[in-house]
């Protein structure tokens, strides 16, 4: 009974033990030893880098409109060919159209001076000053009835003209009537025959020839007005960039986004009201114009100023592992019989072993034999010895088996031995084993 540590993982802990019995030519040996592992706790991963998430910060908002000639079902070629197809929404800009529309490409313009005096204030008196400042537009918009627009855009430094980024007024030709369809009704309506015959001509003159070469006309520079803005997404200096997202959601209030003649700005009176039923109606309107489906969007601007940096390294705790205590045992017989040496091995690793050896007329021969568990096949070898003088003596041997990956392997060895007299002896040896050679040689010395 012993305490060692080659049984042993870290510390000895446990007695290894050793039993051997000869009985007659017989010999039995049994041993048992314990491997004892303490247990590791877990803990902190050296190796482990956190992940450092990207950080980005706001530099501005903008706005974005709805394209109109977007297709979330065209094809690859279709974008090819057209590629405002693939983008929802444009970058505005404060020269921008404010509706994307057919009708607001092409369009006829008059001579001012043919705009008519209209009663604007509904007081009964006619006033030419009423539409000083407006550009006749004419719509050329196919399907619907013949209209007059008017169109004032005004800056901060104009005076006598109303405080409004741009004024529309527009009348129904022919009868001057509100538009029944729709049930929306003119800033202003025309009703004075004579003045209604002047723009009707005016009209018919402009307009005439126009069919669907014009309307093509008019898609074409739909799309191409269109297309010239797509690169604004990748151009913060092409669009319009506000400080604050409370500045960019007033100016979107002003745009006429779902192209429905009102906008948010505009419907601040009715919100305001006492007017139940125009309050409703203008909170629906103004719902509409900034959550609908054709509404423009403010969206911040961001800039990364921290690159993402993803986790490396592993888990950031190690495993831990228990204390383990493995009981390993082996047990083995050997015994002569008749010249031949035998001995029979098996242990706790399921591993069976043997060797048989024997000496006839100065050779000498040995097999050995053993089939470790799970391995691939069994190892194996044999070695013949003989003296081939006084004092001298080789041997050959030769293997066969398996390593640890379950690779085949073979090797070959020889070796010598000559009696130098006076307790000195000379050894040499030599072998390859997959490959590798390697060889020895030596005096070794007895007193």
């Amino acid at each position: 009974i012993g305490v060692d540590d080659i049984a042993e993982a870290a510390t000895p802990t446990a007695a290894d033990i050793e039993l051997g019995v000869t009985l007659g030519g017989a010999t039995l040996k049994m041993t048992y030893g314990n491997r004892h592992t303490a247990a590791v706790p877990a803990m902190a991963n050296p190796d482990f880098m956190a992940e450092v998430p990207e950080l980005t910060a706001t530099v501005g908002y903008d706005i974005w409109v709805k394209n109109p000639l977007y297709d979330e079902d065209a094809t690859a070629a279709e974008l090819e060919a057209n590629p405002e197809k693939g983008h929802e929404f444009i970058a505005w800009a404060h020269d921008d159209e404010i509706s994307l529309s057919e009708d607001s490409f092409e369009v006829i313009k008059s001579n001012p001076d043919l705009l008519p005096d209209v009663d604007a204030d509904r007081d009964g008196a006619r006033d030419s000053a009423a539409t000083d400042g407006f550009t006749l537009e004419l719509a050329l918009t196919p399907g619907t009835d013949k209209m007059l627009y008017t169109r004032r855009v005004t800056t901060p430094d104009d005076e006598g003209t109303p405080d409004v980024d741009e004024e529309v007024i527009g009348w129904f030709l022919g009868n001057g009537s509100p538009n029944e369809a729709d049930g929306s009704t003119p800033k202003t309506a025309l009703d004075d025959v004579d003045q209604i015959a002047v723009l009707d001509m005016e009209y018919e003159r402009l307009t005439a020839g126009v069919g669907e070469r014009d309307q093509m006309a008019t898609e074409d520079a739909r799309r191409r007005y269109i297309e010239t803005r797509l690169h604004r997404k990748d151009q913060l200096d092409e669009r319009a960039v506000f400080d604050n997202e409370e500045d960019a959601i007033a100016q979107r209030d002003k745009l006429d986004c779902n192209r429905d003649g009102e906008t948010a700005e505009k419907l601040k009176a009715d919100l305001e009201g006492d007017d139940v039923a125009a309050k409703t109606q203008a909170e629906a309107e103004v719902k509409e114009d900034t959550e609908g489906e054709d509404a423009c969007k403010v969206t911040p601007i961001t800039r990364v100023v921290r690159e993402h940096v993803p986790a490396s390294g592993g888990d950031p705790m190690t495993a831990a592992v228990p204390a383990a205590d493995d009981d390993e045992w082996a047990i083995g017989v050997g015994f002569a019989a008749g010249g031949v040496d035998i001995g029979v091995g098996y242990d706790s690793n399921r591993m069976v072993n043997m060797g048989v050896a024997s000496s006839i007329g100065g050779i000498s021969t040995a097999l050995y034999y053993e089939k470790p568990k799970d391995a691939m096949g069994a190892n194996m070898g044999i070695n013949i010895g003989m003296s081939v003088a006084e004092g001298t003596s080789v041997n050959v041997g030769v293997s066969r088996g398996y390593d640890e990956m379950g690779m085949s392997q073979r090797g070959v060895g020889v070796g010598m031995s000559h009696d130098l007299g006076g307790g000195a002896t000379f050894k040499f040896g030599a072998g390859r084993v997959k490959g590798d050679t390697a060889a020895d040689a030596g005096i070794s010395m007895s007193f």
